[in-house]
């Protein structure tokens, strides 16, 4: 399942491929979202085909939807809204990213977040203290606009767990 940024019809493409590299299925346009069944083979690859005039890059994948053809979850074999075992950062979208950027995570448990900024010397340059998150894939929002072009790393603590990435403003 795949829900847009801002994408053009005939310009901005989503090929999902098969383990041999077979297009199975191919989307381009503007709708909302759309979800595709069941992919043959061990691995699938996602490729998104964009154009340079592109001002939010692509798709965000926003699921943890798995096939598992021996032991169908529901009806059509994908599992739905199943919950994260563990904890993890998933990152920033867009990357490179102006001025915002959302920073996506799995969070097992309920747990007190916290997202801090740092420039490239390591010095602090913002915090987004959420408070306590529900278990589930969580999504936090960074507003650069008040920073200048570069690069940045982000500190992400969820409880005891902490986990780190590095992120792009471009203006």
């Amino acid at each position: 399942h795949f829900t847009k940024f801002q994408t053009e019809a005939g310009y901005d493409f989503v090929k999902i491929k098969s383990s041999t590299g077979a297009v199975v299925y191919q989307y381009s346009g503007t709708l909302a979202a759309f979800t595709t069944g069941p992919v043959s083979g061990s691995s699938i690859t996602v490729e998104l085909v964009t154009d340079a005039s592109a001002t939010d890059y692509g798709f965000d994948i926003d699921g943890y939807s798995y096939y598992d053809g021996t032991n169908p979850l529901s009806s059509n074999g994908f599992a739905s809204d199943a919950a994260p075992t563990e904890f993890k950062l998933i990152g920033a979208s867009p990357n490179p990213f102006n001025p915002a950027t959302s920073i996506r995570f799995a969070l097992p448990t309920e747990s007190a977040v916290t997202l801090t900024v740092f420039d490239a010397l390591g010095r602090q340059v913002g915090r987004i203290a959420a408070g306590t998150m529900a278990a589930g894939t969580q999504s936090l929002t960074f507003d650069g606009s008040a920073l200048a072009s570069g690069m940045y790393l982000y500190r992400l603590q969820a409880g005891a767990q902490v986990a780190t990435g590095r992120m792009t403003l471009t203006k």
